[in-house]
């Protein structure tokens, strides 16, 4: 005999379980034979729990026992070791006589042991998760159909890759579609057999510190919706009411006329720390079965069908020690479940009078006849013929029980034990009938097993909601209305708003409404430029609570999470309408409150805050009263990663929850790969030596109220490392100055500016770089060639006038309009593979190929490489993509925010801007010179060889700044403390500016002024000349300096936060006795270490 490993633990069971007994079952068959089984709980070597008992009552004939074990937290590390023992020695116990296994386990108990003590959990190897899965099912007591523990198959997807809110829907998908096996009918007639395997998918563990982890809310993967209906009744799954609400809260809608008893509800997946995802389950997954009897037609008409996969969704697995929390796992049907507990219960689908009455013509009104007896029999009877005749798995109740009571006859003798519950394991129908009727059996809980849910779908979705993953709205198209909100189309308004400054913004609103427009919707579209709260309200128009007025906003996003200059006006009142929020007027307030809004932004992931602006706005106008769209996120394009198709997406789920139609909630699982055929139907391309149209030839359309400004003069800030020596071109940083005197006429006097704001600036590409892709890649002879793109389908999107007027050179446009020296996007290194003519089997080929279908192979190459357009197409010189193509899928010309170094009062036909060379180095450790900075560098060469004398032209506009502009409240006499690093000093020299302009024409009363600047070192003081001339002449108050890289007497070495602790009294004393205000410009790590720097003083001081 083997010997064993195991350490015996104590049994926490039933305390009235004698230390032995004999278990009886009686054989139905052989009623005179009486079969008895030695129970031996000392066998037992693993921890038991108790389910139920106390020491004077017996609770065993409980659903739910009382103190069953149910989710818990990560256990603390004694408790994990502990577990992993017991359940490793069964595991080694159970292999048998394999030589080295004791000193196997011995070796991975230590790794173990080393694990837990050092992190506090171990992962455990698909072997031992594989087992672990099979072990909970073998001790698993409810189920009846154990004896095939060893044949479950497990799917492991622990992975990160896995662990993302949509990564556990796809995969549950996945597990339905895995868990059926069609199998070839013998015969052609006949419908193929679709074998049902179980099967469990395993996601990531619990680790300590997390509260919920993975989790799937449902508690089934396929369930049936239930809806309320205006007389009280349910039509559907009553069990499903509180999880169909749930999915109508976030989004799902099933519309009122298309309802009926048995609509499969979404499925709700959620990652560790993330949104949840709500997602429509395919039908081939979903897999229904129509339920037909085979000797009553009448009850095909009652409609009924059920799911051929009972797949358990929201249980937690314990295996020695490591918890899964979202582990999705299937057997398949005992007919009685469906028969008599779905389908015949109350407080369930309630089937049984309408089968007796209906169906089968019985007398319902007497409880002699039997009548529910009768009619249970024949659901089951109807739910095995369909399921035979669909050729899906499932098993009858007789089968099931003798199987059990095999399965009990054999672990009794093979363990000496086996938990089991009578109340679960017993079917509903057929009673003792049954040979498990007879079967006596002793309940406990063993670990590994299954833990009851932790967590109310309630819980979790209020905890979605307190942690902003969740807009609460009111799902006013899910009522009990016609649909939608009972609007008929032809009368259905929508007002869009859109903000933008390079035109993306505008042309999508324009698409949005031309969709919606074709569908029958009243839509206005306008400018939010120049709009406040007040007048965006009188625009929308007044509206009730029940007929909301609906509002689009599309909007971009810039700088550090500003919105666009056009959306200053209305962004400030929103702000200052939450601030002061009892300053509405009622009819505002009451107008508010009747708007139900989306907003979609446009961006870029490069940016610090990603779409803030458009967040911004969600935001505000929901504290403000205004209702989200159920059902429709916050739309984030990324013009880096298909912003188009992510807005067509987003625009059809909107299109469709205004419709009131059936809602694509969660848009393609994946976007198909681009084809020439489908890149080529889009636009088609027009060259010519001539104009290709009447308009006046302006400057660079795209560039929405854009100005050329001539280049004034620039001066090097940084002084030499010894005189005589210029100043490395890595250390550069320069002054420049152009002249917008020309701005002041007309419409452009929207460029009188205010210190603070900011300049863009559009920059060129590399001279001779776009006259090299056209040569040498589209192998087209006239860069000097006017080109005309035009759009050829509906679908298309709408393009830039710039592209379309035939009005600019095909070298103006990829100089100007593109960013050559950016990575190709996603979509473009797609469109390549498919016009690429290398062979298959070549590398290049399949390296083209690994970029263009793997998205993080391919982010990790830009990461990498940071190759241009042109480095891209050199390597992979197969590729010959038409010029219309690489035009609408090559990345945009970005435009570069600075900010203002000057004031208009001191400097009314100039701005100035502060500007330091930028530098990169990619992951190979390659050095890159940023686009913008080097083509300012090639300006100044160019002004020096003109000799000032011709004009050097910069395309540039202003734009208002939100956080650091001095606005018009901000008096003379206000105390201000100004905190900058580097450059961001810039904004801050047209505060001394202004105030010595005041002083000069008379201002007497200037509050304070005091900088906090921190630089490298002397070389790198910006601005030190005005500064202390500044300080002299009593504009400035104090300057306090911090040198990171340089000591120097009298000078604090470290960060301008370390010279506001050296001067924390005179900063709380601004703070709190002067009233004053605080500016802080830099990095964003520079700004919150200043944030924290300031309240560590309020705190300190006070």
């Amino acid at each position: 005999m083997t010997p064993s490993l195991t350490t015996s633990f104590p049994s926490a069971g039933c305390p009235f379980m004698p230390s032995g007994g004999k278990l009886e079952a009686v054989d139905i068959h052989h009623i005179e034979q009486d079969s008895y089984q030695e129970y031996k709980p000392s066998a037992i070597k693993t921890t038991a729990y108790g389910t139920g008992c106390s020491e004077t009552q017996c609770h065993s004939s409980m659903m739910s026992k009382w103190n069953e074990p149910s989710v818990h937290d990560p256990l603390p590390p004694i408790q994990v070791i502990k577990e992993a023992r017991e359940f490793l020695e069964e595991f080694y116990n159970d292999l048998g006589t394999e030589p080295d296994r004791k000193q196997t386990f011995e070796h991975r108990m230590a790794n173990i042991v080393e694990d837990v003590t050092a992190q506090g959990y171990y992962y455990q190897t698909f072997t031992e998760l594989e087992y672990g899965v099979r072990l909970a099912w073998r001790n698993s007591s409810r189920c009846i159909m154990r004896a095939q523990w060893r044949n479950i198959r497990v799917i492991d997807c622990r992975g990160d890759e896995y662990a993302t809110s949509k990564g556990i829907f796809d995969n549950c998908v996945n597990h339905l579609r895995t868990a059926i096996t069609d199998i070839p009918s013998d015969t052609p007639d006949k419908p193929s057999n679709k074998m049902i395997s179980s099967q469990m998918t395993v996601f990531k563990q619990l680790l300590p510190g997390q509260t919920t982890g993975l989790r799937i809310w449902n508690g089934q993967l396929v369930r049936f919706a239930a809806y309320k209906q205006p007389d009280g009744t349910i039509l559907g799954d009553p069990a499903q009411l509180e999880l169909t609400e749930y999915c109508q809260k976030l989004g799902w809608c099933k519309p009122v006329e298309s309802r009926t008893a048995f609509d499969v509800l979404p499925l709700i997946t959620q990652g560790a720390e993330e949104a949840p995802y709500i997602g429509e389950l395919p039908e081939d997954a979903a897999a229904l079965v129509d339920i037909t009897h085979p000797f009553y037609p009448g009850f095909k008409d009652l409609g009924v069908k059920w799911h051929a996969i009972p797949a358990i969704s929201n249980f937690t697995i314990t295996i020695g020690g490591c918890l899964y929390p979202c582990c999705p796992f299937n057997g398949w049907y005992l007919s009685t479940e469906i028969a008599a507990r779905n389908f015949g219960d109350e407080n369930r689908y309630n089937l049984l009078p309408r089968v007796a009455k209906e169906v089968m013509g019985l007398d319902t009104s007497s409880k002699r006849n039997q009548w529910r007896d009768r009619a249970a029999i024949e659901i089951n009877t109807a739910v095995l013929h369909s399921f035979d005749i669909a050729g899906v798995t499932i098993t009858d109740q007789h089968s099931a029980s003798d199987s059990f009571v095999a399965h009990h006859s054999n672990e009794i003798k093979k363990r000496g034990y086996i938990p089991a519950d009578w109340i679960w394991i017993v079917p509903p129908i057929g009673g003792s009938t049954n040979s498990v009727f007879h079967q006596e059996m002793v309940n406990f809980f063993l670990k590994p097993n299954f833990l009851a849910p932790g967590h109310s779908i309630p819980e979790l979705y209020n905890r979605g909601v307190q942690k902003k993953w969740i807009n609460l709205a009111i799902d006013t198209s899910c009522s009990s209305k016609s649909s939608g909100d009972g609007t008929p189309v032809s009368n259905k308004k929508v007002t869009i708003f859109y903000a933008t400054e390079t035109g993306t913004a505008e042309s999508l609103a324009e698409r949005l409404k031309k969709d919606l427009s074709v569908r029958g919707v009243q839509v206005t579209l306008n400018s939010l430029e120049g709009y406040d709260l007040k007048h965006f309200l009188e625009t929308v128009g007044k509206n009730t609570v029940d007929h909301r007025s609906t509002v689009v906003i599309v909007t971009s996003t810039f700088g550090t999470g500003e919105p666009p200059v056009t959306a200053a006006k209305f962004a400030r009142s929103l702000y200052e309408a939450i601030k002061d929020i009892q300053s509405l007027s009622y009819e505002e307030a009451q107008g508010l409150k009747t708007i139900q809004f989306a907003v979609f932004g446009c961006c870029n992931h490069n940016y610090v805050k990603f779409n803030a602006a458009v967040k911004q706005f969600h935001e505000q106008l929901s504290i403000l009263g205004a209702e989200p769209i159920a059902g429709i996120e916050i739309g984030e394009g990324d013009e880096l990663k298909d912003q188009n198709g992510i807005f067509k997406d987003w625009s059809k789920r909107l299109i469709a929850r205004i419709l009131g139609i059936e809602v694509p909630i969660n848009g393609p699982a994946a976007e198909p790969m681009l084809t020439r055929k489908s890149l080529e139907i889009e636009y088609e391309v027009t060259l010519s030596t001539e104009p290709l149209g009447k308009a006046q030839v302006t400057q660079a359309t795209y560039k929405k109220n854009s100005y050329t400004a001539r280049l004034l003069a620039y001066k090097e800030l940084v002084k030499p490392k010894a005189p005589g020596l210029p100043v490395d071109k890595k250390d550069s940083t320069r002054l420049f100055k152009f002249d917008i005197s020309s701005f002041h006429s007309g419409s452009a006097d929207v460029y009188k500016y205010r210190e603070g704001d900011h300049l863009t600036v559009f920059p060129e590409n590399p001279a001779g770089l776009s006259n090299l892709l056209i040569s040498e890649i589209f192998e087209l002879e006239e860069p000097g060639r006017y080109v005309k793109i035009t759009p050829t389908s509906d679908d298309s999107y709408p393009l830039p006038d710039f592209l379309t007027s035939g009005l600019h050179t095909l070298g103006e446009i990829l100089n100007t309009y593109l960013e050559l020296t950016a990575a190709p996007s996603h979509k473009l290194v797609q469109a390549a593979l498919a016009y690429s003519t290398a062979q298959h089997d070549t590398a290049e080929y399949q390296t083209l190929k690994r970029l263009a279908t793997n998205r993080d192979r391919y982010d990790k190459w830009v990461r990498a490489q940071t190759p241009s357009q042109y480095d891209f197409f050199k390597k992979f010189p197969s590729v010959h993509i038409p010029i219309q193509v690489y035009i609408r899928l090559a990345p945009k010309m970005q435009a570069r925010f600075y900010s203002i170094s000057s004031s208009p009062l001191a400097h009314p036909d100039e701005v100035h801007i502060t500007v330091t060379t930028f530098h990169f180095k990619n992951a190979n450790g390659v050095t890159k010179d940023g686009l913008c900075t080097s083509w300012l560098w090639q300006r100044c060469k160019a002004l020096d060889r003109s000799l000032k004398k011709d004009p050097v032209i910069a395309c540039i506009y202003i734009r208002e700044s939100l956080s650091c502009r001095m606005y018009k409240g901000v008096k003379m006499t206000y105390p201000i403390i100004a905190i900058a690093a580097g450059t961001g000093i810039a904004p801050f020299r047209g505060f001394w500016q202004n105030r010595t302009k005041a002083k000069e024409e008379g201002e007497n009363n200037l509050g304070p002024l005091t900088i906090y600047f921190g630089c490298k070192g002397p070389n790198h003081h910006l601005y030190e000349e005005e500064m202390n001339k500044a300080l002299h002449d009593g504009i400035l108050e104090g300057v306090h300096i911090a040198y990171s890289r340089y000591n120097k007497p009298g000078k604090i070495r470290g960060y301008v936060q370390d010279a506001l602790k050296a001067n924390a009294k005179e900063v709380f004393d601004h703070i709190y006795r002067q009233k004053g205000m605080i500016y802080v410009c830099g990095g964003v790590r520079m700004a919150m270490a200043v944030k924290q720097t300031v309240t560590d003083i309020i705190e300190q001081v006070r």
